[in-house]
């Protein structure tokens, strides 16, 4: 997880329990869009893949 939050520059991040699941942890971070973004979902994917890219390498997701 500290590899993921320094390699995506996210200083604001809160980590907890998950409510759904005592063994598992939940992070949040704040996602900028670099530009005013539809709400499709080829036009979201465009802007949050490296993110989600990032994560799966993490192995996070």
């Amino acid at each position: 997880m500290e590899i993921f939050l320094s390699h995506a520059n996210r200083h604001v991040h809160f980590v907890r329990i998950s409510n759904t699941d005592q063994d598992m942890l939940t992070i949040t971070f704040q996602i900028k869009f670099s530009k005013h973004t539809p709400l499709e979902k080829t036009k979201l994917m465009d802007e949050i893949f490296t993110t989600l890219d990032l994560l799966q390498k993490s192995d996070l997701l």
